[in-house]
């Protein structure tokens, strides 16, 4: 092999080195990274300040619900949309917003959720020491933040919760 063909050869496989160790996204600079497609959804949180009557008193109402928007990935987007609802994490958006997440609640777990051909949504919770019971205001809260987050699902049409006697004030 004459000493021009060694060169090339030589180079092409720098040329080839470079791509696998760099990878050929580092090559071409133009590209946009590669992310998986998720679902917008909305989480409810909950703003007393929009929850007041005219004498100031907190309504513990649906009023006070505010939409915040999570992505979620997962292929069931109502279990995954639930899920990250109980882990109660806020954004620095959330809080600029002056909203209060509710959640989580010690030992009260998501179950299942199954939608049913009528529109309801059964959405079963695990509280085993009965965490989310207490107070009519606060129940009442809570409930509305899952009922909202429940039924911004196409087909949603009721939302059940069990068993029966949890979210009790």
């Amino acid at each position: 092999m004459d000493t021009k063909r060694q060169i090339a050869v030589g180079v092409g496989l720098f040329v080839v080195f470079l791509m696998l160790w760099f990878g050929v996204r580092a090559l071409i600079p133009d590209a946009a990274p590669l992310q998986p497609k998720g679902t917008s959804v909305f989480l409810y949180y909950y703003d007393e300040s929009k929850d007041l009557d005219s004498k100031k008193n907190v309504r513990c109402s649906s009023r006070g619900l505010v939409p915040v928007t999570r992505t979620v990935y997962g292929s069931d987007v109502i279990t995954d949309t639930f899920k990250i609802l109980l882990k109660g994490e806020m954004t620095t958006e959330d809080r600029k917003l002056g909203v209060k997440a509710n959640f989580p609640i010690t030992q009260f777990s998501f179950v299942s959720a199954e939608l049913d051909s009528k529109g309801v949504l059964t959405v079963t919770f695990s509280d085993p020491r009965h965490n989310s019971s207490g107070g009519a205001c606060r129940v009442n809260i809570l409930r509305a933040q899952l009922k909202a987050t429940a039924r911004q699902f196409d087909g949603v049409v009721q939302v059940r919760f069990m068993p029966q006697d949890i979210l009790q004030p």
